[in-house]
């Protein structure tokens, strides 16, 4: 009688009605769970995380495999080791209620990731376990196939490559999917290129653009295999004209972040190919911003899921108190029964450790909050520094071969060496601003050391080589290396790296 008055009032529905809610908004994303299904955000689904335990306790195998596969979607873009571990998941699950389907996405998936990792081996046994599995659903077998020849490309193995790649065009064209057709033709691009038959990549590509009206980010690929293949084709002003447009692209478009990286960086070859050095370091520069935007984003995207994460916990808590809150009122109607008291006695008692649970599990989130910020932004300060200390010496080193500083060019160096002309000047000032005041602190630190020591200790603190070192001191490499030896027998440092050494020492 109590258990359904407690049911009848609770404003959360019931565990299994939570965990189907959760399945329905997964698939209302991710449809059937197709591996054609690409989105730019994975969404968030509260529940989702629990759900596939949750259908594996009760032993609905296929519904524990579908949430491990639409949890594993979600955590592709932020956990890639997490994403591996539910797409093992879901290949288990898969298995036990007998969905191949399944099965086949998750190792589809698996495949994909062993690929990106470097894993070639793995990979082409993932791809195959899939393909075993997906049956009669061309289309999807046209995917892993076309996953299969690029895995085949990597490892030269070029006749494996062509059987796959052919496969893969004809289920394409079988299911009239120009899109995947248009990826095809690009890896058979690829592939005729590697193996230096060019005027048969250049065919491939050409065909590309007659298929259907191109995207943005289908545009940059095909411009770049044009570039490339134009570039190994020693044919510069073809491939100055496609390394034009994705610069046009670059600048004038709304693109993704490390879709400019790749631009950036294809640029950057082809500038130093030509061995424009002016360009490749105005392309340099790009290609460091387009990187700290990429990283930025992943940062965001990291905070993004742990401020969801603890929203929903904290609606959970919410909800749940509203939950005490009514049986309390639904007891207080049976207090002259004895079993009603105890009742209520034991409902307290939960609320206190639900309480003691939700303030321990606050702090926990807080304190993880604050090292993955604080973890983060100290990696990022300092891959800056450390970008912006070699695009002085490079700046330097393109001053030093060259008499003519104007227009232009000199408003570059400029802007590159924050308007000093002495790279220590430079390099103290890009350092100070990250970290204000370093020189001074170690001088108040160490007043034993000498003014040249002391600079080398200060540059030391970043990942520079010696020869970096020499040259934004402007003093030998012979000196650096005498100088980083008195360091540390008088600061007493050991032979570990020297730069977490002297970060650990300053900061004392």
């Amino acid at each position: 009688m109590v258990a359904f008055l407690f049911a009848a009032c609770s404003p959360y529905p019931r565990e299994s009605e939570r965990m189907a809610e959760a399945m329905r908004q997964a698939e209302a994303v991710y449809g059937d769970g197709s591996l054609l299904i690409e989105t730019d955000t994975a969404l968030f689904v509260p529940g989702l995380a629990e759900a596939s335990q949750y259908y594996a306790g009760k032993r609905q195998y296929g519904k524990a495999a579908l949430a491990a596969l639409y949890n594993g979607y979600t955590e592709r873009d932020f956990d890639k080791e997490a994403a591996m571990v539910l797409f093992k998941e879901a290949e288990r699950y898969g298995e036990l209620a007998g969905d191949s389907l399944t099965m086949a996405r998750a190792e589809y998936w698996m495949g994909r990731f062993l690929f990106n990792e470097g894993g070639e081996e793995s990979a082409l046994s993932a791809f195959k376990a899939s393909i075993s599995h997906f049956g009669n659903r061309y289309t999807e077998r046209a995917v892993v196939e076309n996953g299969l020849a690029s895995t085949f490309i990597l490892l030269t193995q070029f006749d494996s490559a062509t059987y796959y790649l052919q496969n893969s065009l004809y289920g394409a064209q079988d299911v009239l999917s120009e899109k995947l057709e248009l990826k095809v033709l690009n890896n058979y691009a690829v592939l005729y290129r590697v193996q230096g038959y060019y005027e048969k990549s250049i065919d491939c590509l050409r065909k590309t653009s007659r298929l259907h009206s191109l995207d943005s980010t289908e545009k940059v690929f095909v411009f770049l295999s044009f570039g490339k293949t134009f570039m190994a084709m020693e044919e510069m002003d073809s491939a100055a004209f496609y390394f034009r447009q994705l610069e046009e692209m670059a600048t004038g478009m709304q693109i993704k972040s490390d879709t400019r990286l790749s631009i950036y960086g294809a640029l950057l070859k082809f500038a130093e190919y030509l061995g424009d050095e002016s360009l490749a370091l105005r392309y340099r520069i790009e290609h460091e911003n387009a990187l700290y935007d990429v990283m930025s984003q992943q940062q965001e995207q990291a905070f993004y899921r742990i401020q969801k994460q603890y929203d929903y916990e904290t609606l959970q808590n919410t909800m749940n108190k509203q939950i005490i809150q009514r049986q309390r009122i639904i007891l207080a109607f049976g207090l002259l029964l004895l079993v009603l008291s105890v009742v209520i006695l034991v409902l307290q008692h939960r609320h206190s450790r639900m309480l003691k649970s939700e303030e321990e599990l606050r702090r926990k989130l807080d304190t993880l909050k604050k090292d993955l910020r604080q973890t983060v932004d100290a990696s990022v300060v300092d891959k800056m520094v450390v970008s912006q200390l070699r695009n002085i010496i490079e700046a330097n080193r393109a001053m030093s071969r060259t008499k003519e500083t104007k227009g232009v060019w000199r408003s570059l160096l400029c802007k590159v060496m924050a308007g000093k002309e002495d790279t220590f000047e430079a390099a103290k000032t890009v350092i100070e601003t990250a970290y204000p005041n370093l020189l001074l602190v170690i001088c108040e630190k160490h007043p034993d050391l000498s003014d040249t020591e002391a600079k080398v200790c200060l540059m030391s603190c970043f990942d520079l080589t010696n020869t970096e070192i020499s040259e934004l001191l402007d003093l030998s490499t012979n000196t650096i290396n005498q100088n980083r030896s008195t360091l540390r027998k008088k600061l007493n440092l050991g032979s570990e790296k020297m730069s977490k050494q002297l970060r650990d020492l300053i900061a004392k």
